[in-house]
Parts: C-alpha cells; structure tokens; sequence
C-alpha cells in the first residue's frame, strides 16, 4: 500500500506523477500532475498587477479630480469675462451715444458762435482768379 493511497470510498490513485486520464463530454485527455499544478498557479494574482491597477486607479482618480477643477476653474474665468464684456458693450453703446449728441450740426453751430465769435457770412466770398504772366 505504499505505492497508492487510499479514500474512505475505496477508491485510490497512484503517487508516482504518473499520467492522469480525464474525460470531459465523451473526450479522454490526459493529463499529468505538474500541468495540474501550473494551472492552480494561472489563477493566482500577482501582487505586482494588484499594486500596477491599485496605482493606475489612484492616478486615474487625481486626474479626474485636477481636471473637474480645471473646467471649473475655465468656467469661472468664462463668467467673469462675459460679465466684463457685458460691461464694455455697455459702456461703449454710452460713449457711442454720446458722440452722436456732441457731433450734431447745431451744438458745434452754437459752441462756435458763443465761445469762439465765429459768425456766418452773409455775403459769399468772393474768388479772384490771378492769370499766369510768363515774361
């Protein structure tokens, strides 16, 4: 009994790494221990992936939260500069409007007639025209 051991069924299998057979849907396949033992390792995790995706999900983590306070950032500065624009559109319809009243033909007529005595002619001047001598 040393080179097989047993289970409480009675059933028993050898301890040599002799070949298994294994039939799975009617296909025999066999099989022998050390590829038993290989694919137990396959299902394993590595600790070296663990930390690689516990350090890619950190980092995708910052970079979601720098970039939300980025665009937030952008859409304040987005507003405050609506609101400045706003206020020079404002400002230069006032400037624009105020142009328009100061460049009218009668209050330039008036501020020259009080503040600088001109006065209209009320005769039209009168163009000589000199001839050209050549001697």
């Amino acid at each position: 009994m040393a080179s097989s051991m047993s289970f409480p069924s009675g059933q028993s299998y050898p301890k040599d790494a002799s070949p298994r057979r294994l039939i799975f849907n009617g296909n025999t396949m066999m099989q022998s221990k050390a590829n038993v033992k290989t694919q137990a390792k396959k299902h394993r995790i590595s600790p070296v992936f663990v930390i690689v995706s516990l350090l890619t999900i950190v980092f995708m983590g910052v970079f979601f939260i720098w970039n939300k306070m980025a665009v937030n950032n952008l859409a304040s500065n987005l507003d405050k500069m609506q609101l400045e624009y706003q206020h020079i559109v404002g400002k230069n319809e006032l400037l624009r409007s105020e142009v328009s009243q100061k460049s009218r033909p009668e209050r330039i007529e008036k501020i020259a007639q009080e503040e600088l005595g001109l006065v209209f002619r009320k005769e039209q001047p009168v163009l000589f025209q000199l001839e050209s001598t050549n001697n």
